[in-house]
Formats: C-alpha cells, sequence, structure tokens
C-alpha cells in the first residue's frame, strides 16, 4: 500500500489562509467604523487603531502565506507557521471577553428586537460560549496547521521545490 501525498492537504490549507484572508479584509476594510467605534470602543483610540493595523497586516500575511503554499514555496510554509504560532500565543488578544460581550449584545438585540430570539440563556453565557467556541477553533486549527506543515513528506515537498 503506498502512501498517500500531502499534496491535497497543502492545497486546502492553501485555500482556507487565502480565502479567510480576504474574507477578514473584506470585514475590516468595509466595517472599519464598526471594528473601532464598537467592537474595540473599549480600548485606546491608538490601541484599537494598533489591532486594526495589525489585523490588517496579518491577512496580508495569511495571503502571502496562503499563495506560497499551493506554488509550494518555503516562505508560504514558513509564514503559516509563524502565523499559526502566532494565532496561538494571543489568542486571547484576538478574542477579547468585552468585545464579544458588545458584539453578542448587539446581535441578541437585534435579534430579539426581530423577534427570532426568545431565550431565557444570559448575555454573559452567550457570551462566553462564543469567546470560547472561537478560541477553540482558532488554537485547533492553528494546531493542526503546525502539525501538518512540519510532517517531514510535507517539509520534504517544500525543500525539494525550492532548491
Amino acid at each position: 500500500m503506498s502512501k498517500k501525498s500531502p499534496n491535497f492537504g497543502i492545497n486546502a490549507f492553501g485555500i482556507i489562509l487565502i480565502v479567510s484572508s480576504i474574507s477578514n479584509l473584506l470585514t475590516i476594510v468595509l466595517k472599519q467604523d464598526w471594528y473601532l467605534n464598537e467592537l474595540y470602543a473599549h480600548w485606546p483610540a491608538w490601541a484599537a487603531w494598533l489591532r486594526y493595523g495589525f489585523s490588517f497586516f496579518q491577512r496580508i500575511l495569511g495571503l502571502t502565506a496562503g499563495f506560497g503554499l499551493l506554488f509550494r514555496k518555503e516562505f508560504g510554509r514558513i509564514i503559516a507557521l509563524v502565523i499559526g504560532c502566532f494565532t496561538i500565543s494571543t489568542v486571547y488578544w484576538k478574542h477579547p471577553f468585552v468585545s464579544y460581550f458588545l458584539h453578542t449584545h448587539r446581535v441578541m438585540e437585534e435579534l430579539t428586537q426581530a423577534g427570532l430570539l426568545n431565550t431565557k440563556v444570559s448575555l454573559g453565557t452567550m457570551t462566553m460560549i462564543a469567546m470560547i467556541t472561537n478560541c477553540l477553533l482558532d488554537i485547533g486549527f492553528c494546531l493542526f496547521l503546525i502539525y501538518f506543515l512540519t510532517r517531514p513528506a510535507v517539509v520534504s515537498i517544500f525543500k525539494r521545490k525550492d532548491s
């Protein structure tokens, strides 16, 4: 029985990074006011702008990594690994409770006014569930990305391509 080629996984991660980076770029560019004046309104203005700029930069890195993976470039693999490690180590900065609380409050208010939400679940509980879910998804995705991109069979594809 022959070993399966890791090419499908490399392509999948590349496409996921590209699509999620474009989606997030569009969100932060088209909803800049919401991002700065609602989601991070509790931060000092300089910190919210720093977070905004860094989010933009990280999406550009995500695009670079995604295309690098698709073209089997070592720099794409390295950037993807750096993004994965950085995301895991700063996941709470990416998903602070207060930002989730503000966003969850607005969403629950809109759903209640529209008659689409009739629940006894507290705002704090919904916020915590949303924050923990997003943190676990980010951490899980990044751990799998790091694991996959450091496998010897994957590393050898990039080393061969760059030599």
